[in-house]
């Protein structure tokens, strides 16, 4: 991961508003990359204490404060979405 371009999150998006919420993501930070989950990121997910994302999400530095008012805007609204960063204090590098 490169900490120096981009900022990476774990996002659980709840089930109900997934689809429109990656829109309104993609909306506010037009470089945001979404990948699925596989077993290496859930092991490192589990080792941050985030326990189910669903998504792992990348962007831009300069779009990092867009997304992220669109993460705690569906954190607020939805009923189990919620998002955690990841940093290099956090996984240990």
């Amino acid at each position: 991961m490169d900490y120096r371009e981009r900022k990476y999150y774990f996002v659980l998006i709840d089930y109900w508003s997934y689809d429109m919420r990656v829109k309104y993501f993609k909306w506010a930070a037009p470089s945001l990359i979404i990948r699925p989950m596989n077993d290496r990121l859930r092991l490192l997910a589990k080792s941050m204490g985030f326990q189910f994302p669903n998504a792992f999400l990348s962007c831009r530095i300069e779009d990092a404060d867009d997304l992220e008012y669109e993460m705690r805007k569906a954190e607020r609204r939805d009923m189990c979405s919620t998002w955690e960063e990841i940093t290099r204090d956090k996984i240990g590098q």
